[in-house]
Protein backbone atom coordinates (compact mmCIF):
# COMPACT_ATOMS: atom_id res chain seq x y z
CA UNK A 1 0.00 0.00 0.00
CA UNK A 2 2.84 2.29 0.63
CA UNK A 3 4.82 1.69 -2.83
CA UNK A 4 2.97 2.41 -6.15
CA UNK A 5 2.79 -0.36 -8.81
CA UNK A 6 5.92 -0.43 -11.19
CA UNK A 7 3.23 -0.71 -14.19
CA UNK A 8 -0.36 0.74 -14.21
CA UNK A 9 -3.50 -0.84 -14.48
CA UNK A 10 -4.78 -1.04 -18.00
CA UNK A 11 -8.33 0.39 -16.82
CA UNK A 12 -8.45 2.30 -13.78
CA UNK A 13 -10.85 1.79 -11.24
CA UNK A 14 -14.34 3.95 -11.80
CA UNK A 15 -14.27 5.72 -8.31
CA UNK A 16 -9.97 6.69 -7.12
CA UNK A 17 -9.11 5.61 -3.72
CA UNK A 18 -9.77 8.21 -1.53
CA UNK A 19 -6.51 8.10 0.44
CA UNK A 20 -3.56 8.46 -3.04
CA UNK A 21 -0.37 7.02 -2.59
CA UNK A 22 1.98 8.75 -1.62
CA UNK A 23 4.36 8.07 -4.43
CA UNK A 24 2.62 7.89 -7.99
CA UNK A 25 3.06 5.25 -10.81
CA UNK A 26 6.30 4.76 -12.63
CA UNK A 27 4.11 5.30 -15.60
CA UNK A 28 1.04 7.00 -15.98
CA UNK A 29 -2.36 5.17 -16.91
CA UNK A 30 -3.21 5.21 -20.42
CA UNK A 31 -7.22 5.67 -19.85
CA UNK A 32 -7.23 8.59 -17.36
CA UNK A 33 -9.73 7.51 -13.92
CA UNK A 34 -13.29 8.83 -14.59
CA UNK A 35 -13.40 10.76 -11.48
CA UNK A 36 -9.61 12.56 -10.28
CA UNK A 37 -8.84 12.23 -6.56
CA UNK A 38 -9.24 14.80 -4.19
CA UNK A 39 -6.03 15.49 -3.49
CA UNK A 40 -3.09 15.89 -6.10
CA UNK A 41 -0.08 14.07 -5.72
CA UNK A 42 2.71 15.85 -4.02
CA UNK A 43 4.99 14.01 -6.74
CA UNK A 44 3.31 14.36 -10.12
CA UNK A 45 4.40 12.09 -12.55
CA UNK A 46 7.27 13.13 -14.93
CA UNK A 47 5.23 12.00 -18.33
CA UNK A 48 1.21 13.34 -18.85
CA UNK A 49 -1.64 10.78 -19.09
CA UNK A 50 -2.10 9.69 -22.83
CA UNK A 51 -5.74 11.46 -22.54
CA UNK A 52 -6.85 14.19 -19.56
CA UNK A 53 -9.12 13.63 -17.40
CA UNK A 54 -12.99 14.88 -18.09
CA UNK A 55 -12.89 16.54 -14.73
CA UNK A 56 -10.11 17.98 -13.34
CA UNK A 57 -8.78 17.81 -10.07
CA UNK A 58 -10.36 20.49 -7.37
CA UNK A 59 -6.84 21.33 -6.11
CA UNK A 60 -3.77 21.12 -8.68
CA UNK A 61 -0.42 19.35 -8.20
CA UNK A 62 2.24 21.66 -5.90
CA UNK A 63 4.50 20.64 -9.17
CA UNK A 64 3.25 21.09 -12.94
CA UNK A 65 4.50 18.09 -15.00
CA UNK A 66 7.59 18.61 -17.10
CA UNK A 67 5.56 17.50 -20.59
CA UNK A 68 2.20 18.99 -20.32
CA UNK A 69 -0.61 16.94 -21.77
CA UNK A 70 -1.22 18.04 -25.59
CA UNK A 71 -4.76 18.20 -25.28
CA UNK A 72 -6.42 20.27 -22.36
CA UNK A 73 -8.16 18.94 -19.85
CA UNK A 74 -12.23 19.89 -20.36
CA UNK A 75 -12.61 22.19 -17.48
CA UNK A 76 -9.83 23.90 -15.75
CA UNK A 77 -8.76 23.20 -12.16
CA UNK A 78 -10.68 25.41 -9.77
CA UNK A 79 -7.59 26.44 -8.26
CA UNK A 80 -4.31 27.24 -10.51
CA UNK A 81 -0.48 25.75 -9.71
CA UNK A 82 1.19 27.61 -7.97
CA UNK A 83 3.93 27.56 -10.17
CA UNK A 84 2.64 27.19 -13.70
CA UNK A 85 3.97 24.62 -16.27
CA UNK A 86 7.10 25.70 -18.47
CA UNK A 87 5.61 24.66 -21.39
CA UNK A 88 1.89 26.30 -22.74
CA UNK A 89 -0.72 23.60 -23.53
CA UNK A 90 -0.54 23.45 -27.17
CA UNK A 91 -4.49 23.57 -27.00
CA UNK A 92 -5.59 25.86 -23.95
CA UNK A 93 -8.54 25.59 -22.18
CA UNK A 94 -12.09 26.57 -23.30
CA UNK A 95 -12.65 28.28 -20.13
CA UNK A 96 -10.00 30.30 -18.13
CA UNK A 97 -8.91 29.05 -14.20
CA UNK A 98 -10.63 30.63 -11.78
CA UNK A 99 -8.06 32.22 -10.29
CA UNK A 100 -4.66 33.37 -12.53
CA UNK A 101 -1.79 31.93 -11.08
CA UNK A 102 0.49 33.72 -9.77
CA UNK A 103 3.40 33.67 -11.63
CA UNK A 104 2.74 33.64 -15.65
CA UNK A 105 4.09 31.10 -18.13
CA UNK A 106 7.36 31.80 -19.31
CA UNK A 107 5.89 31.26 -22.58
CA UNK A 108 2.25 32.27 -23.38
CA UNK A 109 0.00 29.78 -25.42
CA UNK A 110 -0.32 30.49 -29.09
CA UNK A 111 -3.86 30.87 -28.55
CA UNK A 112 -5.55 33.05 -26.30
CA UNK A 113 -8.48 31.54 -23.74
CA UNK A 114 -11.85 32.23 -25.05
CA UNK A 115 -12.70 33.72 -22.15
CA UNK A 116 -10.00 35.95 -20.62
CA UNK A 117 -9.50 36.09 -16.63
CA UNK A 118 -11.67 38.35 -14.74
CA UNK A 119 -8.46 39.03 -12.82
CA UNK A 120 -4.74 39.63 -14.01
CA UNK A 121 -1.71 37.91 -13.61
CA UNK A 122 -0.05 39.70 -10.69
CA UNK A 123 2.55 39.45 -12.90
CA UNK A 124 2.89 40.17 -16.63
CA UNK A 125 4.34 37.64 -19.22
CA UNK A 126 7.80 37.48 -20.26
CA UNK A 127 6.59 36.98 -23.54
CA UNK A 128 3.12 38.27 -25.29
CA UNK A 129 0.71 36.12 -26.57
CA UNK A 130 0.48 35.38 -30.77
CA UNK A 131 -3.35 36.23 -30.81
CA UNK A 132 -4.48 39.16 -28.59
CA UNK A 133 -7.84 37.79 -26.93
CA UNK A 134 -11.19 38.13 -28.44
CA UNK A 135 -12.53 40.17 -25.82
CA UNK A 136 -10.56 43.21 -24.14
CA UNK A 137 -9.71 42.82 -19.95
CA UNK A 138 -12.88 44.35 -17.75
CA UNK A 139 -10.41 46.76 -16.63
CA UNK A 140 -7.64 48.70 -19.04
CA UNK A 141 -4.21 49.30 -18.55
CA UNK A 142 -3.66 52.46 -16.91
CA UNK A 143 -1.07 54.86 -18.99
CA UNK A 144 2.03 55.51 -16.61
CA UNK A 145 3.07 58.81 -15.60
CA UNK A 146 6.65 59.88 -14.63
CA UNK A 147 8.74 61.99 -12.95
CA UNK A 148 12.56 62.10 -12.27
CA UNK A 149 12.60 60.86 -9.15
CA UNK A 150 14.86 57.12 -8.70
CA UNK A 151 13.53 53.98 -9.71
CA UNK A 152 10.38 53.10 -11.81
CA UNK A 153 9.44 57.25 -12.10
CA UNK A 154 12.23 57.59 -14.22
CA UNK A 155 11.91 56.66 -18.23
CA UNK A 156 15.38 57.85 -18.75
CA UNK A 157 17.58 55.50 -17.72
CA UNK A 158 17.47 53.29 -19.56
CA UNK A 159 14.43 54.61 -21.91
CA UNK A 160 11.52 53.27 -20.50
CA UNK A 161 10.63 53.03 -24.79
CA UNK A 162 13.40 51.99 -27.09
CA UNK A 163 14.27 55.93 -29.40
CA UNK A 164 11.68 57.32 -27.49
CA UNK A 165 12.68 60.69 -25.00
CA UNK A 166 9.26 62.42 -24.30
CA UNK A 167 7.26 60.73 -21.79
CA UNK A 168 4.02 61.98 -19.68
CA UNK A 169 4.36 63.55 -16.50
CA UNK A 170 2.14 62.80 -13.38
CA UNK A 171 1.32 66.65 -13.80
CA UNK A 172 -0.22 67.05 -17.17
CA UNK A 173 0.64 71.24 -17.56
CA UNK A 174 4.48 69.17 -17.62
CA UNK A 175 6.31 66.34 -19.36
CA UNK A 176 9.54 64.92 -19.01
CA UNK A 177 12.51 64.76 -21.69
CA UNK A 178 15.27 62.46 -21.77
CA UNK A 179 18.57 63.07 -22.93
CA UNK A 180 20.64 60.49 -25.19
CA UNK A 181 22.72 60.53 -22.16
CA UNK A 182 19.89 59.02 -20.09
CA UNK A 183 19.79 62.69 -18.10
CA UNK A 184 16.13 63.16 -17.16
CA UNK A 185 14.12 66.54 -17.40
CA UNK A 186 10.85 67.94 -15.97
CA UNK A 187 9.98 71.01 -18.46
CA UNK A 188 6.85 73.11 -18.17
CA UNK A 189 4.12 73.87 -20.83
CA UNK A 190 3.41 77.23 -21.70
CA UNK A 191 0.89 78.61 -19.20
CA UNK A 192 -2.97 77.01 -20.66
CA UNK A 193 -1.37 74.01 -22.46
CA UNK A 194 -1.39 70.72 -21.55
CA UNK A 195 0.94 67.47 -22.59
CA UNK A 196 -0.83 65.17 -25.43
CA UNK A 197 0.98 62.10 -25.35
CA UNK A 198 -0.26 61.60 -29.15
CA UNK A 199 0.63 64.59 -30.18
CA UNK A 200 4.02 64.38 -28.28
CA UNK A 201 3.52 68.39 -27.70
CA UNK A 202 1.89 70.75 -25.45
CA UNK A 203 -1.50 71.36 -26.70
CA UNK A 204 -4.28 73.89 -25.58
CA UNK A 205 -7.26 71.65 -24.19
CA UNK A 206 -10.74 72.82 -24.87
CA UNK A 207 -14.06 72.36 -22.43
Amino acid sequence: PFQPSAFPSSNPSVIPSSQPSLEPTVMPSDTPSLRPSFDPSADPSSEPSAAPTSQPSPKPSALPSSQPSPEPSTEPSAAPSSQPSSKPSAKPSAKPSAKPSAKPSANPSSSPSFKPSTMPSTSPSKKPSALPSSAPSSAPSVTPCFDCSEGRSNPCKPLEIPDTYFYPHCDITRFVQCSAFGQCFQNNCTAGLQWNATAVACVQVFF
